[in-house]
């Protein structure tokens, strides 16, 4: 996100926009600076500007007059200032918790307000306030992150899962999602500058971007929708890849991770690039074993969630948490995608209320630990 793991401005721009030094600073601190910097760069939608570019490095053209708002920064927000929220919860800290739950809606309307294109959620607003990402566009008419990020950040609730139907019929190529579709044509041509001269299908522009799954795979697990994000999980796999069209065509290390994959606008359509220096290896690690198998780690505890296939008969995870060794069983009888029917710790029922969480206080004083979940 902007604030932590986000693309590094360069060195004229930090010194722009920078918060001017205060000194030392406690951590809480820096993320509180970090919220204020985000809201007093905020766009005349309501949105935060685009600035030298957010996640995708190539969407500056979009902004360079200093007017453009990104979708996706609005998006990230939204999620950083809940996780936030459940700090200052912890901390004690109402006022900060009040603020946070102000600031969230606010994006929220912003985004209700502007972001909908009809079928799906725009990336952003360009310098003249012009849609990014819309139907009435020849290029790049629907980004896959506006979509799965919106489900990830809990906004426009009503609207998500239209949104990434969208993306499936859209985006899917068989081997992975489009990041945005159809690519605009690289040089020579006039529009090749709007994503700084990348070729059609490569990397930012059309292509596979393979990080960009892992959110989409995360958004329909937490849609529920198992299936489906077991689908967008196997499909970029590279043994899946290879044994669609073989390791010539792939042209990547059959045991890493690449970035990219040339999408379906260039010739070379499924050649992997920029292999085992990406974020993908840990991105699908974190959505196969938190998303998938649902088995997330919170504020509030341990989160049972699993998404799964409808097939799967249940599987078994083993894991060490707080210095207590799980064994965590699921049974999947009714074929169900999500939803936890029973929780038991040593064969004594949890109560679920207040969702699947194994807590400190259920498991105090236990050291093997036999967790039993029944899906349906």
């Amino acid at each position: 996100m902007r604030y932590s793991t986000g693309r590094l401005l360069s060195a004229n721009l930090c010194k722009k926009y920078a918060a001017s030094p205060i000194g030392s600073a406690t951590l809480w601190e820096h993320l509180l600076r970090g919220v204020d910097f985000t809201e007093t760069h905020l766009g005349a939608h309501g949105l935060p500007l685009i600035l030298f570019s957010d996640w995708n490095d190539h969407l500056g053209p979009f902004g360079r007059k200093g007017k453009g708002e990104s979708v996706m920064v609005s998006q990230q927000h939204i999620v950083a200032l809940r996780q936030l929220s459940e700090m200052a919860e912890v901390r004690g800290d109402h006022a900060a918790q009040a603020r946070f739950t102000e600031l969230i809606a606010k994006q929220e309307r912003a985004l209700e307000q502007v972001a909908w294109d009809g079928e799906w959620f725009l990336r952003g607003l360009d310098d003249e306030a012009q849609p990014i990402g819309s139907h009435m566009q020849e290029h790049a008419r629907i980004w896959l992150n506006a979509q799965s990020w919106m489900v990830i950040a809990g906004a426009c609730k009503d609207k998500q899962l239209r949104a990434m139907d969208s993306a499936a019929r859209e985006l899917d190529t068989g081997m992975g999602l489009l990041l945005n579709t159809p690519g605009y044509p690289g040089w020579p041509s006039k529009e090749a500058a709007m994503v700084n001269g990348l070729p059609a299908g490569y990397s930012e522009n059309g292509g596979v971007f393979c990080q960009a799954n892992c959110w989409a795979i995360m958004a329909e697990a937490l849609l529920g929708r198992g299936d489906l994000a077991w689908k967008y999980y196997k499909q970029i796999l590279p043994h899946s890849v290879i044994q669609k069209i073989g390791v010539e065509r792939y042209h990547t290390e059959a045991y890493a991770w690449c970035s990219t994959m040339l999408g379906k606008d260039n010739e070379k359509f499924g050649w992997g690039c920029v292999s085992q220096v990406t974020g993908t290896a840990a991105w699908m690690d974190v959505v196969a074993t938190q998303y998938l198998l649902g088995i997330r780690p919170t504020l509030k505890g341990l989160l049972i969630d699993p998404s799964i296939p409808s097939k799967w008969d249940g599987y078994t995870v083993e894991r060490i948490y707080r210095g207590h060794k799980l064994t965590i069983r699921v049974e999947n009888p009714e074929h169900v995608q999500h939803g936890v029917k029973e929780l038991r710790v040593n064969g004594m029922p949890l109560d679920k209320s207040a969702g699947s969480y194994l807590t400190e206080k259920a498991l105090a004083d236990l050291s093997d630990v036999q967790v039993k979940v029944v899906l349906g």
